[in-house]
């Protein structure tokens, strides 16, 4: 899986679940699936443990996914924890200083951007 670089050396999550150190922080992250990859159904995959990720937090607020139409790529915040544990060694992601800009499209969750 590619991970475009937003930064000349992007920060990774860390493994185990914390919260931000400031109060109302939340982490953002991106990942940018290629075409073997969508072929071969990794995106469904994710999508799935994205959402067994949000039940196994206990449905946190502020827990939502975004797509860019007619791309790949997916912004996600796991409202106030890290992203991390298992899902994270399947899919390693890039974490973001700031949430996306632009066109999205909300996939999972309930609060916009």
């Amino acid at each position: 899986m590619s991970v475009s670089a937003a930064s000349p050396t992007p920060e990774r999550a860390r493994s185990g679940t914390s919260r931000p150190s400031r109060a109302g922080a939340r982490y953002w992250y991106h990942i940018r699936f290629s075409d073997d990859e969508v072929r071969r159904r990794r995106v469904e995959v994710f999508l799935h443990r994205f959402e067994r990720f949000y039940h196994t937090l206990g449905r946190p607020e502020g827990m939502v996914l975004y797509r860019r139409p007619g791309t790949h790529d997916y912004y996600f915040s796991c409202g106030p924890f890290e992203y991390a544990g298992r899902i994270y060694r399947e899919f390693p992601a890039e974490r973001l200083d700031h949430p996306p800009e632009g066109e999205l499209e909300l996939i999972f969750g309930q609060q916009p951007c």
